[in-house]
């Protein structure tokens, strides 16, 4: 028996007693969960680096509550994907949760003490326990720290929730009617809208003024069509999946904090240009987030020639060198490595899911 032989079959043995629990559409549910992350995966896996996976708090509650049918297939999706993680990639990957994450956790509520905040972290390390990864701690590194994140977290959540309540309730109707006969975008307007001195303690101001002016270029542009006469520019996909990120309740009360926080963390394309050894990548089930995510995915190569410098024709060169060059030929091979082998897995699943529905049939008819 070859290690892959063996591997399917530990896979078969684990998972297939809960697949014939399932019905079909819970069936469906786990494998397209499934699917999802190991797409994910396969993005990061190209840049060859040791992966954090930072869990969105919904996926801990998933594991935290594996006795509800809506939530556990995809808590059983997660752990067969750290099957594969663990088992089938070759990059060292581990389970990562940020002070959000833990915030969330604990009912958006900060932690009482450096005890009690270290405390939440034990608590969801043991809830996610049967993924078999070891669980890494982003953003902090004892109870101390955590404890005093949290209560920066839940400062910033205070501050972003009364900000996000005043542009819903302002109104937003412009002309963008420029003088010289074009458009002023909405975009512009957004921009001057949000404060340059936000009182932030944890949230990057710079995805706080994306998301947030993401959602008030939205109420512009909707508000000032018939001011404008025809439907204003808006700025595309990536702005729109942006203002999804955060929404207000009937009682006005702010949700998302986790979204943007994920976003600021596992930004690839951020993460690419800096010289580090390892990948922050974002684990989600929500469309909207692994939308954004997606769009922050972009990896980019490039040369410039600085005139007037004592090197410029070494620049010159260096440029032209560059235009015939294949810069991503490395991170092609290593697609070219994993990606066999994670549709070999899936395939695997596919069948044990497709003997699972066969099973159940069979039981229907016989009984």
């Amino acid at each position: 028996m070859t290690h892959t032989e063996r591997l399917k079959g530990e896979l078969s043995i684990e998972f297939t007693p809960d697949l014939n629990r399932m019905t079909e559409e819970q069936i469906l549910i786990f494998y397209r969960s499934l699917h999802h992350l190991l797409h994910s995966y396969i993005a990061g896996y190209e840049l060859s680096r040791k992966i954090f996976l930072v869990l969105d708090n919904s996926i801990v509650q998933d594991f935290k509550h594996l006795e509800d049918q809506r939530r556990r297939p995809r808590a059983m999706a997660y752990a067969a994907f750290c099957r594969f993680v663990a088992q089938w990639s070759d990059l060292p990957s581990y389970l990562a949760v940020s002070p959000v994450a833990l915030y969330e956790h604990g009912g958006r509520k900060p932690a009482s003490s450096p005890e009690n905040a270290i405390g939440r972290f034990i608590q969801v390390q043991t809830i996610l326990r049967y993924c078999g990864l070891p669980v890494a701690m982003i953003g902090f590194d004892d109870g101390n720290t955590l404890y005093r994140r949290m209560l920066d977290v839940h400062a910033d959540a205070d501050y972003l929730e009364v900000f996000a309540n005043q542009i819903e309730q302002s109104e937003w109707e412009r002309d963008l009617r420029a003088w010289h006969g074009g458009e002023i975008l909405a975009a512009a307007w957004a921009d001057k809208a949000i404060p340059e001195d936000m009182p932030l303690r944890y949230f990057d101001p710079f995805y706080i003024r994306r998301v947030f002016g993401s959602r008030i270029e939205g109420h512009i542009a909707d508000q000032s069509e018939g001011v404008f006469n025809h439907q204003p520019i808006r700025t595309g996909k990536i702005t729109a999946s942006l203002a999804k990120l955060n929404t207000i309740t009937k009682k006005g009360i702010l949700q998302g904090l986790g979204d943007i926080d994920l976003l600021q963390i596992c930004d690839i394309s951020r993460q690419y240009k800096q010289p580090l050894d390892y990948l922050l990548l974002g684990q989600t089930f929500d469309a909207d987030l692994a939308e954004t995510l997606r769009f922050h995915h972009c990896l980019i190569e490039g040369r410039s020639v600085v005139g007037g410098t004592p090197d410029v024709n070494r620049q010159i060169e260096n440029m032209v060198s560059f235009m015939f060059s294949s810069p991503f030929s490395e991170h092609k091979k290593r697609l070219e490595r994993i990606i066999p082998l994670a549709d070999e897995f899936a395939d695997h699943v596919a069948l044990l899911c497709r003997n699972a529905v066969k099973e159940k049939k069979i039981s229907d008819v016989t009984h």
